[in-house]
């Protein structure tokens, strides 16, 4: 029975595949085959050789597949990452793509790769959009509302206005309006 079912799933995805339809999962999947293919060992150090540098940002919303894929392009022959090859920028509280596969313990696991062989830990705190009474009540709402819960939540950094930043408009800085009974 499974037998039956793979070799179906196998010869429909060649199919599928030789046809050009490929879904963006499916591309990611080509793509890892591709940089670990003992068949074309040289596309990885190729694409090693020609970027120099790698910069990820919003990388809270990866997933295990491209994390797996941005290693391959920032490590050296042995499995460790080249210094200073690769950044990634991501703010764990802001992954909301897990529905499209974005994981957490992805982003946390490269991350602390990165701190274990070297890198450097920069927490990004200036806000240059908004004034500080408004930064002031993000603040104490969300040291609040964010606790730490081990890999899955890192703790709540608070942020600071621009020294430049100031109010534009008179008035309250912030308005609540609460609606009762609303359908």
């Amino acid at each position: 029975g499974v037998e039956l079912v793979e070799e179906f799933a196998r010869g429909f995805r060649s199919d599928f595949l030789r046809a050009g339809y490929v879904t963006f999962d499916g591309i990611l999947a080509l793509v890892r085959r591709l940089l670990g293919s003992k068949g074309f060992p040289g596309v990885r150090e190729i694409l090693r050789k020609q970027h120099d540098y790698i910069l990820v940002d919003e990388f809270q919303d990866t997933d295990p597949l491209q994390s797996e894929i941005i290693r391959k392009l920032a490590e050296d022959d042995h499995g460790k990452l080249v210094p200073g090859k690769l950044f990634i920028v991501g703010d764990p509280k802001q992954s909301i793509y897990s529905f499209r596969g974005a994981d957490i313990i992805a982003y946390e696991g490269l991350r602390q790769q990165i701190l274990d062989e070297g890198g450097e830990k920069v927490i990004l705190r200036t806000n240059f959009r908004s004034h500080g009474k408004l930064i002031d009540l993000v603040n104490a709402a969300f040291s609040r509302l964010i606790v730490q819960n081990g890999r899955l939540q890192p703790k709540y950094h608070a942020i600071e206005p621009a020294s430049d930043a100031v109010q534009k408009y008179e008035g309250p800085a912030i308005e609540a309006i609460l609606i009762e009974d609303a359908k």
